[in-house]
């Protein structure tokens, strides 16, 4: 019999050992990034060992907390690279689930704020955030609406002005988000 989510498992072969290669470098004890990123220490364990496979949103905040290139640092796709200055966010703007699970974290948003503002069950925001099943326009629309964002970049391939492809964020729009970020690290 397989193992319930093998397959999401699977794909993301290896992230324990680079989870534990960048802890390393930034010299981050399990209990310290824990901390950091407000989960558990056998969390935070259970990643490095392959025993769970971490939410995209934990994933998306590692990688950024961590400084670290995310496609590498979640998939291990391309080449370890670290930011020290200027986290590239756009990285988490390569799919509908990245960008949906970029703007829960941005907005400061969680999964329970999302069920109530939607009236969509946690299970149906989980199948959004890993990918699993595509959005309804309906839902698509009332997060567009909610959050603050044009469905051309949360959906470009249901936005009907979207004849070109994805919609990239400005450089002023990227800088906006940043900033953002960076003053909500600081309080």
């Amino acid at each position: 019999m397989a193992k319930k989510n093998s397959k999401r498992i699977s794909q993301m072969q290896g992230f324990g050992s680079r989870l534990k290669m960048v802890m390393t470098y930034h010299s981050l004890s399990q209990t310290a990034l824990s901390k950091v990123i407000g989960l558990t220490q056998p969390e935070i364990s259970y990643f490095i060992h392959e025993k769970i496979k971490p939410r995209p949103i934990i994933r998306q905040r590692l990688a950024y907390l961590l400084e670290v290139d995310y496609n590498w640092f979640a998939w291990g796709k391309g080449k370890l690279q670290y930011y020290h200055t200027n986290y590239p966010i756009e990285q988490f703007h390569e799919s509908f689930s990245e960008r949906f699970v970029f703007i829960m974290w941005w907005n400061e948003k969680n999964l329970e704020d999302f069920c109530e503002e939607l009236k969509v069950s946690a299970t149906a925001i989980q199948y959004l955030m890993e990918g699993t099943r595509e959005p309804t326009i309906s839902i698509i629309s009332d997060v567009c609406k909610w959050l603050g964002v044009e469905m051309k970049w949360l959906a470009p391939e249901l936005s009907e002005d979207s004849n070109s492809g994805r919609h990239k964020l400005s450089i002023s729009e990227i800088k906006h988000i940043h900033s953002r970020i960076i003053d909500r690290e600081r309080k």
